[in-house]
Protein backbone atom coordinates (compact mmCIF):
# COMPACT_ATOMS: atom_id res chain seq x y z
CA UNK A 1 0.00 0.00 0.00
CA UNK A 2 3.02 2.39 0.48
CA UNK A 3 4.62 1.87 -2.59
CA UNK A 4 4.01 2.80 -6.20
CA UNK A 5 2.82 0.57 -8.62
CA UNK A 6 3.83 0.43 -12.69
CA UNK A 7 0.62 0.49 -14.45
CA UNK A 8 0.23 -0.06 -18.26
CA UNK A 9 -3.10 1.42 -19.66
CA UNK A 10 -4.31 0.18 -22.58
CA UNK A 11 -5.77 3.06 -24.84
CA UNK A 12 -8.60 2.64 -27.68
CA UNK A 13 -11.59 4.79 -27.12
CA UNK A 14 -10.98 8.70 -26.69
CA UNK A 15 -13.90 8.87 -24.75
CA UNK A 16 -12.97 6.84 -21.95
CA UNK A 17 -9.25 7.92 -22.22
CA UNK A 18 -9.47 10.49 -19.01
CA UNK A 19 -11.61 7.76 -16.91
CA UNK A 20 -8.75 5.13 -17.39
CA UNK A 21 -5.44 7.35 -17.13
CA UNK A 22 -7.25 8.58 -13.87
CA UNK A 23 -8.31 5.41 -11.96
CA UNK A 24 -4.55 4.06 -13.64
CA UNK A 25 -2.87 7.32 -11.75
CA UNK A 26 -4.75 6.11 -8.21
CA UNK A 27 -4.23 2.73 -8.70
CA UNK A 28 -0.23 3.35 -9.06
CA UNK A 29 0.17 6.31 -6.36
CA UNK A 30 0.93 4.84 -3.34
CA UNK A 31 0.43 5.76 0.28
CA UNK A 32 4.38 7.13 0.40
CA UNK A 33 5.41 7.40 -2.90
CA UNK A 34 4.27 7.63 -6.41
CA UNK A 35 4.42 5.38 -9.61
CA UNK A 36 4.25 5.23 -13.17
CA UNK A 37 1.40 4.96 -15.46
CA UNK A 38 2.10 4.30 -19.58
CA UNK A 39 -0.67 5.34 -21.62
CA UNK A 40 -0.01 2.79 -24.27
CA UNK A 41 -2.08 3.19 -27.77
CA UNK A 42 -1.91 0.12 -30.26
CA UNK A 43 -1.75 -0.35 -33.90
CA UNK A 44 -2.90 -3.50 -35.52
CA UNK A 45 -1.09 -4.22 -38.62
CA UNK A 46 -1.74 -7.02 -41.26
CA UNK A 47 1.35 -9.66 -41.05
CA UNK A 48 2.18 -8.90 -44.84
CA UNK A 49 2.71 -5.01 -43.98
CA UNK A 50 6.14 -3.97 -44.67
CA UNK A 51 8.46 -2.73 -41.67
CA UNK A 52 8.63 1.23 -43.48
CA UNK A 53 4.91 0.87 -43.45
CA UNK A 54 4.88 0.32 -39.63
CA UNK A 55 7.10 2.91 -38.85
CA UNK A 56 5.53 5.89 -41.07
CA UNK A 57 2.54 4.50 -38.89
CA UNK A 58 3.40 4.96 -35.62
CA UNK A 59 5.34 8.65 -36.66
CA UNK A 60 1.67 9.53 -37.75
CA UNK A 61 0.38 8.37 -33.87
CA UNK A 62 2.31 11.49 -32.76
CA UNK A 63 -1.13 13.65 -32.39
CA UNK A 64 -2.43 10.62 -30.67
CA UNK A 65 0.91 10.75 -28.04
CA UNK A 66 0.21 14.27 -27.59
CA UNK A 67 -3.10 13.70 -26.64
CA UNK A 68 -2.39 11.20 -24.06
CA UNK A 69 0.45 13.20 -22.23
CA UNK A 70 -2.37 16.12 -22.34
CA UNK A 71 -4.63 13.81 -20.45
CA UNK A 72 -2.27 13.16 -18.39
CA UNK A 73 -1.15 16.21 -16.98
CA UNK A 74 -4.78 17.26 -16.52
CA UNK A 75 -5.95 14.23 -14.47
CA UNK A 76 -3.13 14.51 -12.46
CA UNK A 77 -3.52 17.84 -11.33
CA UNK A 78 -6.96 17.32 -11.31
CA UNK A 79 -6.57 14.77 -8.90
CA UNK A 80 -3.54 17.17 -6.89
CA UNK A 81 -6.01 19.67 -5.81
CA UNK A 82 -8.56 17.29 -4.49
CA UNK A 83 -8.04 16.83 -0.57
CA UNK A 84 -6.18 13.98 0.43
CA UNK A 85 -3.59 13.68 -2.87
CA UNK A 86 -0.17 14.20 -0.86
CA UNK A 87 1.46 11.84 -3.54
CA UNK A 88 -0.07 11.83 -6.64
CA UNK A 89 2.28 14.80 -7.67
CA UNK A 90 5.30 12.30 -7.73
CA UNK A 91 3.43 9.52 -9.89
CA UNK A 92 4.83 9.96 -13.14
CA UNK A 93 3.43 9.27 -16.66
CA UNK A 94 4.46 8.60 -20.56
CA UNK A 95 2.86 8.16 -23.95
CA UNK A 96 3.85 5.23 -25.88
CA UNK A 97 2.57 3.48 -29.33
CA UNK A 98 3.78 -0.50 -30.23
CA UNK A 99 2.39 -2.03 -33.78
CA UNK A 100 1.80 -5.79 -33.33
CA UNK A 101 0.00 -8.22 -35.60
CA UNK A 102 -1.86 -9.84 -32.66
CA UNK A 103 -3.15 -7.06 -29.90
CA UNK A 104 -3.91 -9.31 -27.45
CA UNK A 105 -0.59 -10.28 -27.63
CA UNK A 106 0.79 -7.62 -27.74
CA UNK A 107 -0.98 -5.97 -24.95
CA UNK A 108 0.90 -9.11 -23.43
CA UNK A 109 3.87 -8.35 -24.59
CA UNK A 110 4.28 -4.30 -23.25
CA UNK A 111 3.25 -4.91 -19.88
CA UNK A 112 5.65 -7.28 -19.48
CA UNK A 113 8.65 -5.72 -21.11
CA UNK A 114 8.01 -2.57 -19.06
CA UNK A 115 7.95 -5.08 -16.04
CA UNK A 116 4.32 -3.46 -14.92
CA UNK A 117 2.35 -5.01 -12.22
CA UNK A 118 -1.31 -4.02 -13.03
CA UNK A 119 -2.33 -3.96 -17.03
CA UNK A 120 -5.62 -1.25 -17.24
CA UNK A 121 -8.06 -1.83 -19.77
CA UNK A 122 -11.55 -0.58 -20.71
CA UNK A 123 -14.75 -2.34 -21.54
CA UNK A 124 -17.27 -0.92 -23.88
CA UNK A 125 -20.90 -2.07 -24.76
CA UNK A 126 -22.55 -4.48 -22.44
CA UNK A 127 -21.42 -8.52 -21.22
CA UNK A 128 -23.62 -10.20 -23.85
CA UNK A 129 -22.02 -13.82 -24.42
CA UNK A 130 -20.96 -13.09 -28.03
CA UNK A 131 -19.13 -10.24 -26.87
CA UNK A 132 -17.72 -11.92 -23.69
CA UNK A 133 -16.59 -14.80 -25.63
CA UNK A 134 -14.90 -12.81 -28.42
CA UNK A 135 -13.48 -10.07 -25.95
CA UNK A 136 -9.75 -9.02 -26.20
CA UNK A 137 -9.95 -9.23 -22.05
CA UNK A 138 -10.93 -12.93 -22.34
CA UNK A 139 -7.53 -13.47 -24.17
CA UNK A 140 -5.37 -11.42 -22.32
CA UNK A 141 -6.72 -13.10 -18.99
CA UNK A 142 -5.50 -15.96 -19.41
CA UNK A 143 -1.58 -15.19 -20.44
CA UNK A 144 -1.37 -12.12 -18.64
CA UNK A 145 1.85 -12.69 -15.85
CA UNK A 146 0.26 -9.14 -14.26
CA UNK A 147 -2.59 -8.16 -12.72
CA UNK A 148 -5.50 -6.81 -14.64
CA UNK A 149 -8.20 -3.94 -13.81
CA UNK A 150 -10.93 -3.80 -16.59
CA UNK A 151 -13.38 -0.51 -16.28
CA UNK A 152 -16.52 -0.01 -17.37
CA UNK A 153 -16.53 3.31 -17.85
CA UNK A 154 -19.74 5.64 -16.90
CA UNK A 155 -19.06 9.07 -17.18
CA UNK A 156 -16.64 8.70 -14.48
CA UNK A 157 -15.31 12.18 -13.26
CA UNK A 158 -14.97 12.98 -9.12
CA UNK A 159 -14.44 10.27 -7.35
CA UNK A 160 -16.19 10.52 -3.44
CA UNK A 161 -17.55 7.49 -2.67
CA UNK A 162 -15.87 4.05 -3.55
CA UNK A 163 -17.36 0.60 -2.46
CA UNK A 164 -15.83 -2.79 -2.48
CA UNK A 165 -17.65 -6.18 -2.41
CA UNK A 166 -15.43 -8.33 0.42
CA UNK A 167 -15.61 -12.12 -0.59
CA UNK A 168 -12.68 -12.70 1.27
CA UNK A 169 -10.42 -14.68 -1.85
CA UNK A 170 -7.20 -13.12 -3.72
CA UNK A 171 -8.96 -11.13 -6.48
CA UNK A 172 -11.26 -9.58 -3.61
CA UNK A 173 -8.28 -8.51 -1.20
CA UNK A 174 -6.63 -6.85 -4.33
CA UNK A 175 -10.30 -5.00 -4.77
CA UNK A 176 -9.68 -3.71 -1.50
CA UNK A 177 -6.23 -2.96 -1.87
CA UNK A 178 -7.15 -0.51 -5.25
CA UNK A 179 -9.98 0.81 -3.05
CA UNK A 180 -7.85 2.20 -0.25
CA UNK A 181 -5.38 3.07 -2.52
CA UNK A 182 -7.80 5.50 -4.45
CA UNK A 183 -9.75 6.63 -1.33
CA UNK A 184 -6.57 7.91 0.25
CA UNK A 185 -5.35 9.22 -2.77
CA UNK A 186 -8.73 11.44 -3.28
CA UNK A 187 -10.08 12.08 0.08
CA UNK A 188 -12.78 9.34 -1.00
CA UNK A 189 -15.58 7.59 1.77
CA UNK A 190 -14.60 3.45 0.86
CA UNK A 191 -17.15 1.34 2.12
CA UNK A 192 -16.46 -2.79 2.46
CA UNK A 193 -19.81 -4.26 1.56
CA UNK A 194 -20.16 -8.16 3.30
CA UNK A 195 -23.05 -9.95 2.52
CA UNK A 196 -23.82 -13.27 4.88
CA UNK A 197 -26.48 -15.64 5.05
CA UNK A 198 -29.66 -14.80 7.12
CA UNK A 199 -29.29 -15.84 10.86
CA UNK A 200 -25.72 -14.72 11.02
CA UNK A 201 -24.61 -12.34 13.76
CA UNK A 202 -24.05 -9.17 11.45
CA UNK A 203 -21.85 -7.33 14.72
CA UNK A 204 -19.54 -10.83 15.14
CA UNK A 205 -19.27 -10.81 11.21
CA UNK A 206 -18.29 -6.90 11.07
CA UNK A 207 -15.63 -7.55 13.93
CA UNK A 208 -13.67 -10.77 12.23
CA UNK A 209 -13.73 -8.58 8.68
CA UNK A 210 -12.41 -5.11 10.70
CA UNK A 211 -9.79 -7.36 12.44
CA UNK A 212 -8.60 -8.67 8.41
CA UNK A 213 -8.30 -5.19 6.93
CA UNK A 214 -7.07 -3.32 9.97
CA UNK A 215 -3.22 -4.26 8.71
CA UNK A 216 -4.04 -2.89 5.00
CA UNK A 217 -5.68 -0.16 5.76
CA UNK A 218 -3.31 1.45 8.66
CA UNK A 219 -4.55 4.92 9.43
CA UNK A 220 -7.19 5.67 7.11
CA UNK A 221 -10.47 7.19 8.72
CA UNK A 222 -12.99 7.53 5.37
CA UNK A 223 -13.54 3.73 6.07
CA UNK A 224 -16.60 1.86 6.91
CA UNK A 225 -17.34 -1.89 6.83
CA UNK A 226 -21.18 -2.78 5.76
CA UNK A 227 -22.57 -6.42 6.66
CA UNK A 228 -25.74 -6.90 5.50
CA UNK A 229 -28.08 -10.42 5.30
CA UNK A 230 -28.85 -11.63 1.50
CA UNK A 231 -29.80 -14.71 -0.16
CA UNK A 232 -28.45 -13.64 -3.24
CA UNK A 233 -25.07 -11.97 -4.01
CA UNK A 234 -25.71 -9.84 -7.48
CA UNK A 235 -29.30 -8.55 -5.52
CA UNK A 236 -27.30 -7.88 -2.75
CA UNK A 237 -24.79 -5.57 -4.39
CA UNK A 238 -27.15 -4.15 -6.59
CA UNK A 239 -29.86 -3.03 -3.98
CA UNK A 240 -26.34 -1.73 -2.03
CA UNK A 241 -25.62 0.51 -4.93
CA UNK A 242 -29.11 1.71 -5.72
CA UNK A 243 -29.65 3.13 -2.05
CA UNK A 244 -26.17 4.80 -2.28
CA UNK A 245 -24.75 7.58 -4.61
CA UNK A 246 -21.55 5.95 -5.64
CA UNK A 247 -18.91 6.81 -7.90
CA UNK A 248 -16.86 3.50 -8.20
CA UNK A 249 -17.85 0.09 -7.25
CA UNK A 250 -14.31 -2.31 -7.49
CA UNK A 251 -15.27 -5.99 -7.32
CA UNK A 252 -12.76 -9.06 -7.81
CA UNK A 253 -12.96 -12.39 -10.18
CA UNK A 254 -15.16 -14.96 -9.01
CA UNK A 255 -13.99 -18.51 -9.28
CA UNK A 256 -15.15 -18.81 -13.02
CA UNK A 257 -13.75 -16.26 -14.72
CA UNK A 258 -11.81 -18.89 -16.95
CA UNK A 259 -15.03 -20.17 -18.22
CA UNK A 260 -15.96 -18.90 -21.97
CA UNK A 261 -18.62 -17.49 -21.44
CA UNK A 262 -18.16 -14.76 -18.62
CA UNK A 263 -15.34 -12.30 -18.15
CA UNK A 264 -14.46 -12.21 -14.71
CA UNK A 265 -17.34 -14.27 -13.17
CA UNK A 266 -20.77 -14.73 -13.18
CA UNK A 267 -21.29 -12.39 -10.38
CA UNK A 268 -18.83 -9.65 -11.61
CA UNK A 269 -20.08 -9.43 -14.92
CA UNK A 270 -23.63 -9.41 -14.27
CA UNK A 271 -23.39 -6.02 -11.86
CA UNK A 272 -20.67 -4.61 -14.46
CA UNK A 273 -23.57 -4.61 -16.73
CA UNK A 274 -26.31 -3.64 -13.98
CA UNK A 275 -24.48 -1.52 -11.83
CA UNK A 276 -25.38 2.48 -11.97
CA UNK A 277 -21.74 3.79 -11.37
CA UNK A 278 -18.43 2.95 -13.03
CA UNK A 279 -17.29 -0.69 -12.15
CA UNK A 280 -13.65 -1.74 -12.00
CA UNK A 281 -13.30 -5.36 -12.42
CA UNK A 282 -9.51 -6.37 -10.81
CA UNK A 283 -8.36 -10.09 -10.86
CA UNK A 284 -4.93 -10.92 -9.23
CA UNK A 285 -2.19 -12.69 -11.49
CA UNK A 286 -2.39 -15.92 -9.74
CA UNK A 287 0.74 -18.57 -10.75
CA UNK A 288 0.31 -21.83 -11.18
CA UNK A 289 1.69 -22.37 -7.52
CA UNK A 290 -0.77 -20.19 -6.03
CA UNK A 291 -3.33 -22.26 -7.58
CA UNK A 292 -2.15 -25.56 -5.47
CA UNK A 293 -1.80 -23.69 -2.56
CA UNK A 294 -5.51 -22.12 -2.67
CA UNK A 295 -7.42 -25.21 -3.75
CA UNK A 296 -5.62 -27.31 -0.89
CA UNK A 297 -5.79 -24.24 1.43
CA UNK A 298 -9.65 -23.11 0.43
CA UNK A 299 -11.75 -25.12 3.64
CA UNK A 300 -9.11 -23.44 6.20
CA UNK A 301 -9.12 -19.67 4.52
CA UNK A 302 -13.13 -19.92 4.38
CA UNK A 303 -13.10 -20.63 7.65
CA UNK A 304 -10.64 -18.01 8.85
CA UNK A 305 -12.85 -15.13 6.64
CA UNK A 306 -16.11 -16.43 7.43
CA UNK A 307 -17.03 -17.49 4.24
CA UNK A 308 -19.09 -20.36 5.08
CA UNK A 309 -21.56 -17.75 6.56
CA UNK A 310 -22.05 -16.22 3.33
CA UNK A 311 -24.71 -16.41 0.71
CA UNK A 312 -24.17 -19.61 -1.61
CA UNK A 313 -23.35 -18.34 -4.30
CA UNK A 314 -20.58 -15.87 -3.04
Amino acid sequence: MNEGRKVVTALANPKHEKALLTVSQLIATGKEEGGHVTGLNMLKVPFQTPVSTVNRMLEEQEPVRESIEEISKKSQQETVNKKGAKTLASTTFESATAAFHDIFKGLISETEDRQADMLVMGWQGGFSLGRIYNTSVQKVIKNLKADLSVLKDRELDEINSVVVPWGGGLHARLGMEIGLRIAQAVGANLRILRLVKPGINLKDEEEELRKRIRPLAGDFERLSIIVKKSTDVTGGILEELEENQDDLLIIGASHEWGIRNVLFGTIPDIIADRAPCSVLMVRRCVTEDWKLKAAEGVKRVKEQLGMTSSPDNN
